[in-house]
């Protein structure tokens, strides 16, 4: 990552750019993953309480 001189604006390079994205996905994937275990559990705990 490199900044330009004239507008001092953030430069990124297409590997970079690559790796940023794929982080982001990976992330993302991991969040939803958890997020589906967790509302999971609390659906499958009412079922149990409610009989």
């Amino acid at each position: 990552m490199a900044t330009d001189n004239k507008d001092n604006k953030l430069l990124i390079g297409s590997g970079d750019y690559a790796e940023i994205l794929r982080r982001a996905v990976a992330v993302i994937e991991h969040a939803r993953t958890e997020i589906a275990r967790h509302v999971n559990g609390y659906v499958s705990t009412a079922y149990w309480e409610i009989g």
